[in-house]
């Protein structure tokens, strides 16, 4: 996915954010929602996500605390971020594939082989990954 196109995909997924959010109306609430670095600055300023409605991509980081500060589920920010992620076939590929129908993986869970070796942080994006695939398919 192009940058530009990301930046696209990234602004029409915070204004659905927006719109579904009971709490999170306007910038100023997610700023308030995505809470504070510990030098007290927000996580999030009112310019970015200006910038970000106006279809700049944000980062890695800044998708998740947008996504956490709604409540949403990672992989769908990520995905409509346009941020790739390693499949199990070694091959890259975008997170948005991973969440139509035909790619999420049937069955209940993941082989705990699979997990090993993974540092926690890297055990976190798994998991956060499997929900929101299941999220998607309203599991």
């Amino acid at each position: 996915m192009a940058n530009n196109e990301a930046g696209e995909a990234w602004a029409a997924w915070l204004r659905d954010q927006f719109d579904r959010s009971r709490t999170i109306r306007i910038p100023a609430d997610l700023v308030r929602a995505a809470g504070t670095k510990p030098n007290g600055r927000p996580v999030v300023d009112a310019s970015r996500v200006t910038g970000w409605l106006r279809g700049q991509r944000p980062s890695y980081e800044l998708a998740l605390a947008a996504a956490d500060a709604f409540s949403a589920p990672r992989v769908a920010a990520l995905a409509a971020a346009g941020y790739l992620l390693d499949t199990p076939s070694g091959t890259v590929e975008s997170a948005q594939q991973f969440l139509e129908p035909s790619r999420v993986p049937v069955g209940s869970g993941i082989d705990p082989e699979l997990l090993d070796g993974l540092d926690p942080a890297d055990v976190q994006r798994v998991e956060d990954f499997i929900r929101g695939m299941k999220a998607a398919r309203g599991d």
